[in-house]
């Protein structure tokens, strides 16, 4: 019995910076899972916000009756005006950030949203084969010069 406690052996120096490495290179893997999980979080929040307001911009055209009559006067003030500037000042219930470009039968609206840039591209060209007259509408909600969501629909007018 006395040769067994006096066998005793502590750890080495090597043996306790071997574990130390061992147990930083754990650590060092799981601080990067929620790294990245954190900004695939942050992502997926971006998008579903930009989806939202893509959603919101839409529906207020379409239910707004404010934003809905300056909407269908812009549409016919377009297809007679020669320009292809049209100022925002001209239809402020609209909220513009910028004045209102055409461009072959497209107009382009542009908007601010919690700090998302919303692009409205407004098709005025009717289609022959609808029996009435529906103007598409394409928004997308870009953050810096990156789309982060689009929507499609269609605006009678």
């Amino acid at each position: 019995m006395f040769i067994l406690l006096k066998n005793e052996k502590g750890v080495t120096l090597i043996e306790l910076l071997t574990s130390i490495v061992i147990l930083s290179i754990i650590l060092l893997s799981f601080m990067t899972f929620f790294t990245n999980s954190f900004q695939y979080n942050a992502i997926s929040s971006d998008k579903m916000k930009a989806t939202n307001i893509a959603r919101e911009v839409q529906e207020d055209f379409k239910v707004n009756a404010d934003k809905n009559l300056e909407l269908k006067n812009l549409i016919t003030f377009s297809k007679t005006s020669i320009g292809t500037t049209i100022p925002k000042a001209s239809y402020p219930k609209l909220n513009l950030t910028e004045d209102i470009t055409k461009s072959s039968e497209v107009l382009t609206l542009k908007l601010m949203s919690q700090n998302f840039h919303v692009e409205v591209l407004v098709d005025t060209k009717s289609d022959p084969n609808l029996h009435s007259s529906l103007a598409k509408i394409h928004v997308k909600v870009k953050k810096g010069t990156k789309i982060v969501s689009e929507a499609f629909t269609y605006f009678e007018n």
